[in-house]
Parts: structure tokens; C-alpha cells; sequence
């Protein structure tokens, strides 16, 4: 580690941590006067040990800065030393770079995995972060860049703040001291809005500065044939403990084996369950827990039989812990060579997958990292073999997940094997009652699903009927607002025709009684001429002086007819003129049926008489 003092006495701590390439030195020398980060680089990815975290001081503000990394042993001691400064009284702001690929424009999968692994570390504490983008070119869309950061970097507990882009600049890479405040002004702006995280403390967990510089041991703890020593080849990429079935020995060596795979030990322990090696196998355990002061990550690989955990595999488990004077002592445990079947039947089969676990836990201690490994076909009964790199990724992720807890020699009894027998038939007892009881309470919460199912199907069953009772008492509601609504509209379209048709009825009406009016004028009219010429004859031999109108009203009776279409009034004069010569006192009158009586004749002459149709032989 590496520290430089610009200003004493810091009143917060920044973290900034990115992996190789990212660019994370030339932010911190944009952000900060002062400081050449660049001075200040993690060693080279061979390093054994992790010291890529580097610490200065600049204007009251603490800069934990973390570059270079790559791998994901030198990722886990990152997370864990990020811990550390978190569990600090002040806390500390958290702040990942993450850079985006020229080609796909997306970020980088080595910057989301050094991220998972390190908010991984975090648990189930509740920590804000800001994440800065960086290398982002012109042509990239930051809508999907910010999207890809809220859902790729974020755990139940923990998620992003906000976020900063900072644009791909092509010439930094060449430029000597890699800054450009111009490029990287958003950087300040998420720092001083990024939230202090804090962490509680935790028992003999890595705690202070001094602390950080203790090494990271992994120890895995399992039976002969659980996979442990293939595991580890697995992580070195090679051969470096002996792995396969070896019969009738029960143990692969008789000594502690250990392994520096990038900057932590990894140790392979021998089992427990073979009679023959009790005692060997014991005490080699002992001195890998008691070899020195550390943070000590365990890890239990177990295997099934008929889909049930061994016992064997919960004694050493108990055995084990119960050495450890610490309290609630941080475990993993690798349910190792699982078939597809059983596997699909944990993850799927909630009741099984409970049952399962609390065989898991059915001793003294409980644990929820639990990791399912799938067996691996050409694994199966060989010698030395070395899982595939797409098989031990998620076994890796996991393991770095599991919390560290800081041990010395003193804090490690020795373990006994003795009893032995004795832990596992009393933990086998434990486990069968814990699943007899499992079965019971499962068939009584079965028994109270069901009545409460039932419950639910005649609440629902009564619902339903009162729905279709109300939908159909709604539908006739309905039917009948639409008839009255039907009748209202054609009641109004009546009135509206009857309103625009009523002028041109009155009017056909009224000529239709006035034809009928001259029809019958015309009828009479025919009827009488006949005799009131005859009377016209009889009576100009006997007076000539009324001659004159008895020929007038002959010739408008004749006009009248051939007419036709007359108006009303024409006949009412006819009538009247008539009428009139009659009221003038003449002796004889010309009647021609009930005529209306009108003013004038058609041609203005008001003196037209009507004749006295009783004297027929006036001469």
C-alpha cells in the first residue's frame, strides 16, 4: 500500500476502485491538484499478493484509491479491504469506474464482475454508491449505459446514486500526466452528492489499517471424495494436490497443503471419516486454522446419498466449528456433485428445497450461503481432473462472497477426533427428528392451506354469484334504457317530420276541398243550364230586360267549368253576382244549388240575378 500526505487530518474518505484499464488514475488526477495517481498503480496481475490500494490525502478529504485490479482473488481482497474503510467510525463515499468496450458499447463484463464481488461483500447493508462511466464514445447511447448500470450494479440492499459519463479521449492515453478536469467535471459533482456509506462492525472481522496487511487464508473442509483438492486445481488452472478416488486410503496426503493462488492461501485438508486417519487428519486441520494471525474464509464441501446430506458431513461441520473460540463464526457451504434431477427438485420443489436446508442446518450452527454444483460428467471417477472455467466462475463468485472472520493460533482449539462416532449418529438422530417434525408441520400447514383454500373457493364461489346476479340485473337495467332511449328517439323523429311536413299537408288539404268544391259547382252548373235556358227562352218572349245577366251568368258558368282549377274566391263571386241581381228586386230568380257567396263576378259585374226555379212557365 502506498500513502502520500497533501493535507492532515481528513474529514472524510473517498473510495474510488476500478479494474485495469478503466482509467481510474487519470480521473483521481483530473480530480485532485496535486497528485500523479499514475505514480501510485497497483503492482503487475502475477503479484502474489493484492497491494493495489492506494491512499493520499488532499484538501481534508482521505483518497482510498484502487486500480489495476484483475482476477477474482485480487477482486475479493479488494472488497474486503472497501469493508474495512467502511466499518470506519466516519464511513466512507464509494465510488466505481467502470469504462465502456470501443466495440459492443456496453460496459465491460470485468468491470460488473469486480463490482458484484465487491457490493457482494456489503450483505444486507443498505449502501448508495456513485458510478462513473467512463471512455464513453460519441456515438454511444447513455440511456442504455445508465440502464445497463441500475440494473446490472445493484444487490436487494444496494444500488447506484447516481451516475457521471465521462467521453472516450482519444489523446489521453498518449499525454504524460493523464488529466483532463474539462473531461471528468461531472466526477466532482458525483462525489459531492455520492452518500457516506457505513458498515457495522463486526466481531473479529478485518477491522483498522494494521489489520488489512493480515493474509487471506481459504480453507476447505470436506470428507475423502467431496471434491475439495479439485476445487483447488480448478483455481490455480493446474494440477497442485492430488484429486481422484483413492481407495482404501481415505486421505490423499499426510500433510498441510497449501497453495498462494493470486495473493491467497488456499489449504486442502484431509477428511475425518475414515477410522484409519482420525487422529492424522484431526491435527492437520488444527494447524491450518492455528498456522497464523489471518482472515480466514471456510468453506465445508459436502455431497448427498439418495438426496439426503450425509452425516458424516454435519459431524466434521460440528466438529470443526465447535474447535473455534469465536462467536457466530461466518461459514460457506458447496453441496457438491448434485445431479440435474436433484438440483432441479431443490430449486424448484419449495417443501423439498426446505427440507434440504434444514438438513443443512439441523446442528448447532446455520448458515445461508449455501452454493448447488452440479456434477460434471467427465469429473466422475478421474484422476487429477480440472473443472472447466464456465463451471468454477459461479463456485468462485460464491466463495468470495462468504465472509472472512480474523483468527490467531489462540483462538483455535485442537480438534479432537475422538467421538466422532459418537457426534454423527447423535447428529443423524437430530437430523431425522428435524425431518420427521419438517413432514408434521408440512402436513399441517398442508391440512391449514387446504381449509383455507376451501374457504377462499366458497368466498369466491359466492362472489361469483353475486357478480352474475348484479351483471344481470345491470344487463336488464340496461336493455330497458335502451328501449325507452330507442322510443324517445322515434317519438322525436315523429314530432320533428310532422313539425317540417305540416305547412305543405295544410296546403295539399286545402286545394283538394277546393277541387271538390268546383267539381260539384260544375256539376250543378250541368245540371241547370239546360233549364235556365230553357227559362231564358220562356222568359224573353215574355221580358227582354232581364236577357241581358241571364247570358252573362250562362257565360261565366261556362268560363268557371272550363277552367277547372278555380280558385275559391272565383266561385264565391259567381255566387255572389248571382245573388246580387236576385236582391235588386227582379221578379224572377236564378237558383243554382248552395253556392258561396262571394263580392264580385270574374268579370266585375255585380248585377247577375239568380232565377226562381219554381216558375218554370213565366213568358
Amino acid at each position: 500500500m502506498t500513502t502520500t500526505s497533501l493535507h492532515q487530518d481528513p474529514k472524510e474518505t473517498v473510495i474510488v476502485i476500478g479494474s485495469a484499464g478503466v482509467g481510474t488514475s487519470t480521473i483521481i488526477n483530473s480530480h485532485v491538484d496535486g497528485v500523479d495517481a499514475t505514480e501510485l498503480s497497483a503492482p503487475a496481475s502475477g503479484s502474489d499478493r493484492f497491494d493495489g490500494l492506494n491512499v493520499f490525502v488532499a484538501k481534508g478529504v482521505e483518497y482510498v484509491v484502487s486500480s489495476g485490479i484483475s482476477g477474482p482473488m485480487k477482486r475479493a481482497h479488494a472488497a474486503h479491504i472497501v469493508c474495512d474503510n467502511l466499518r470506519k467510525p466516519h464511513g466512507a463515499k464509494v465510488i466505481f469506474v467502470v469504462c465502456v468496450d470501443k466495440e459492443t458499447k456496453k460496459l465491460r463484463e470485468s468491470d460488473i464482475s469486480l463490482t458484484h464481488v465487491v457490493v457482494s461483500a456489503f450483505q444486507n447493508a443498505a449502501v448508495e454508491f456513485g458510478v462513473v462511466v467512463n471512455k464513453v464514445p460519441d456515438d454511444a447511447d447513455r440511456s442504455a449505459l445508465r440502464q445497463q448500470v441500475m440494473g446490472t450494479i445493484k444487490t436487494d440492499t444496494c444500488h447506484p446514486k447516481d451516475i457521471a459519463f465521462c467521453p472516450l479521449v482519444p489523446d489521453l492515453a498518449e499525454s504524460k500526466n493523464q488529466s483532463s478536469p474539462t473531461a471528468f467535471a461531472e466526477v466532482a459533482d458525483l462525489i459531492c452528492d455520492t452518500p457516506v456509506a457505513q458498515l457495522e462492525p463486526l466481531d473479529d472481522c478485518v477491522s483498522g489499517g494494521g489489520a488489512a496487511n493480515l493474509p487471506f487464508v481459504n480453507v476447505l473442509i470436506g470428507n475423502p471424495g467431496s471434491g475439495k483438492s479439485t476445487h483447488i486445481n480448478a483455481v490455480a488452472r493446474e494440477c497442485v494436490t492430488k484429486a481422484g478416488v483413492n481407495a482404501g486410503a481415505g486421505i490423499q496426503h499426510n500433510t498441510l497443503l497449501r497453495f498462494p493462488i493470486d495473493g491467497v492461501t488456499w489449504i486442502d485438508t484431509p477428511g475425518l471419516s475414515n477410522i484409519t486417519h482420525w487422529t492424522r487428519a484431526a491435527a492437520l486441520i488444527t494447524e491450518a486454522l492455528q498456522h497464523e494471525k489471518g482472515h480466514y474464509r471456510l468453506i465445508f464441501v459436502v455431497t448427498t446419498n439418495a438426496g439426503r446430506l450425509l452425516s458424516t458431513d454435519l459431524a466434521i461441520m460440528t466438529i470443526v466449528l465447535n474447535a473455534i473460540h469465536k462467536k457466530d463464526v461466518p461459514y460457506g457451504i458447496i453441496v457438491n456433485k448434485l445431479s440435474k434431477r436433484l438440483h432441479s427438485l431443490i430449486l424448484n420443489d419449495a417443501d423439498f428445497c426446505n427440507e434440504f436446508v434444514c438438513s443443512l442446518n439441523s446442528g448447532p450452527y446455520s448458515t445461508k450461503d449455501i452454493f448447488l454444483a452440479l456434477e460434471v460428467d467427465d469429473a466422475r471417477d478421474a484422476e487429477d481432473y480440472i473443472l472447466p472455467d464456465v463451471a468454477m466462475k459461479s463456485v468462485l463468485e460464491f466463495i468470495n462472497g462468504i465472509p472472512s472472520i480474523t483468527m490467531q493460533p489462540n483462538d483455535v482449539s485442537a480438534i479432537s477426533a475422538t467421538g466422532f462416532d459418537e457426534q454423527e449418529s447423535r447428529l443423524m438422530a437430530v437430523v431425522d427428528k428435524m425431518i420427521a417434525e419438517n413432514a408434521k408441520e408440512r402436513e399441517k400447514m398442508h391440512k391449514m392451506h387446504e381449509e383455507a383454500m376451501e374457504q377462499q373457493r366458497e368466498t369466491f364461489k359466492r362472489l361469483l354469484d353475486d357478480l352474475k346476479r348484479q351483471r344481470k340485473e345491470a344487463e336488464r337495467q340496461l336493455e330497458g334504457a335502451i328501449q325507452k332511449a330507442d322510443e324517445r328517439q322515434t317519438l322525436q323523429k315523429q314530432i320533428k317530420e310532422m313539425e317540417t311536413c305540416k305547412p305543405e299537408q295544410q296546403q295539399q288539404q286545402q286545394q283538394q276541398d277546393l277541387v271538390k268544391i268546383l267539381e260539384f259547382v260544375w256539376e250543378k252548373i250541368a245540371e241547370e243550364l239546360p233549364r235556365e235556358q230553357k227559362r231564358y227562352e220562356n222568359y224573353q218572349r215574355g221580358s227582354g230586360c232581364f236577357a241581358g245577366s241571364v247570358v252573362k251568368a250562362a257565360t261565366l258558368m261556362q268560363q268557371q267549368a272550363t277552367r277547372g282549377g278555380a280558385r275559391h274566391d272565383d266561385a264565391a263571386a259567381l255566387g255572389l253576382g248571382l245573388e246580387a241581381g236576385a236582391t235588386r228586386g227582379h221578379s224572377r230568380d236564378l237558383q243554382i244549388g248552395a253556392l258561396p257567396v262571394g263580392e264580385n263576378d270574374a268579370t266585375g259585374n255585380s248585377d247577375v240575378v239568380q232565377p226562381d226555379h219554381g216558375d218554370e212557365n213565366l213568358c
